[in-house]
């Protein structure tokens, strides 16, 4: 062979082995695309499942606290829509390698059944105890598979799993030998006969703007300044924007955004990605701060409801007090660090949206009576009249009883003064971190 014909042999040798080469990685990539592809499709899929079966296992914990029908069916409408949400994501899992036809079967159920129950309340017929005990055998069901998803999401999120490369054919794979031991369990289960708080729950005809004029910039300054403890030259104005409404001037102050209302010059809003590397402030210290640095701005008034401490922030939020009664819709939230008492965040969007005159009606006469509706798996830990939102921009006067019940756990129960049926109840979550409502 000629050197000639040697050279082009090896060049087109060399031209194959680049073109397969190229070739490969393209399909290498396609392949890494399809598995992110997939795995983001069942990560979706499982943060839905998470979300529905949650809000499925606390509506039911909810009924058990309920002894009021028609309550009872606002939070089956409640069970039957997050179930479609839920068996909805689920259908996006591989339902036929997992074989996880009863566990698809249970959260189908656990919807029909609540629907069934829904509908029997419009029609006012009442819900039997038997029909309030299947309630409550459903309600160990969501429990643990509300326990084995959360299981596998945290085993995602701290990368031990690759949901795109699973074998779920794999009985002894530790996720998936886990959902089929649920599986088999639900398989056991007997066929059934046949919805802090409030907050963002309300958008108020912002009557507070109405009453006050229009402020000049410098004024704005001088509360920036003051709220937030920094020096006059770091305040510049940014601009003017609305906001549902609301017009509002906008301000830099260093590493804060503020938003503050045109008509009053009223902070709505503060907003910073400061951090705390250390917590020098106690929890009662930085409550302490947070109610002064309200008292020393002008929102008089206030009083603390619910708190969550994080990465040494102490988030506090705060509801309008009038006399006894606690005004909900008329909220403001705070962080503080607890590295050095500073304020972080800020937001008092419900207070100015929502505030407006209100005549507190007495409503101590029935205060009797609408504890005498309370379930007999509660025990009364403190009471005060309130007024919660209702839907849209509406809002009613409750009786509100702080509960505890068997198992320790504290719940919420608003009972309307007038028709003593319950307007609401919320699941109190209560840990070393603070307090949150569900």
């Amino acid at each position: 062979m000629s050197r000639r014909l040697l050279v082009r042999a090896i060049s087109y040798v060399i031209v194959a082995f680049i073109i397969s080469f190229v070739l490969s990685l393209q399909n290498l990539k396609r392949a890494k695309r399809y598995e992110d592809v997939i795995s983001n499709n069942y990560y979706y899929a499982l943060s839905e499942l998470m979300s529905g079966v949650t809000k499925i296992d606390y509506a039911l914990e909810k009924c058990a606290y309920s002894s009021d029908d028609l309550m009872i069916a606002t939070l089956c409408a409640e069970i039957f829509r997050e179930a479609d949400v839920s068996g909805r994501a689920l259908s996006m899992l591989p339902v036929r390698e997992l074989s996880l036809e009863y566990t698809t079967k249970f959260i189908s159920q656990t919807g029909d059944y609540a629907y069934y129950l829904t509908k029997k309340a419009s029609r006012g017929e009442k819900i039997t105890e038997k029909e309030r005990e299947q309630l409550m055998s459903l309600a160990g069901g969501t429990a643990r598979l509300m326990g084995e998803v959360r299981k596998a999401s945290g085993r995602i999120n701290d990368e031990e799993i690759d949901l795109a490369t699973i074998d779920f054919s794999d009985g002894e794979d530790m996720t998936v030998g886990d959902i089929k031991k649920l599986e088999r369990e639900f398989s056991e289960y007997p066929v059934l006969v046949y919805d802090g708080p409030f907050s963002d729950e309300t958008d108020g005809e912002r009557e507070l703007l109405k009453k006050v004029d229009v402020v000049s910039e410098m004024e704005i300054k001088n509360k920036i300044v003051k709220f937030l403890s920094v020096q006059d030259e770091t305040v510049s104005f940014s601009g003017e924007r609305n906001e549902d409404g609301v017009e509002l001037m906008s301000f830099t102050a260093g590493e804060y955004s503020v938003d503050a209302t045109k008509r009053g010059g009223i902070l709505m809003r503060v907003i910073s990605d400061r951090s705390a590397d250390t917590a020098k402030l106690s929890t009662e210290k930085a409550l302490l701060k947070a109610n002064q640095i309200l008292d020393e701005n002008g929102f008089l008034g206030f009083r603390e409801t619910y708190h969550i401490k994080s990465d040494n922030l102490l988030t506090v939020n705060f509801a309008k007090h009038i006399g006894k009664t606690v005004i909900y819709p008329e909220l403001i939230k705070i962080t503080i660090s607890l590295e050095d008492g500073s304020v972080v965040n800020f937001d008092s969007a419900g207070f100015i949206k929502n505030y407006k005159e209100r005549i507190i009606e007495d409503v101590s006469g029935t205060a009797d009576a609408a504890r005498g509706k309370l379930s007999s798996e509660l025990s009364v830990l403190a009471y005060s009249p309130a007024i919660i939102p209702t839907d849209g921009t509406g809002e009613t006067l409750s009786h509100e009883f702080t509960c505890k019940t068997k198992d320790e756990k504290h719940c919420l129960v608003y009972i309307n003064p007038k028709t003593l049926r319950e307007d609401r109840i919320l699941i109190l979550l209560e840990d070393e971190s603070g307090t949150l409502v569900m």
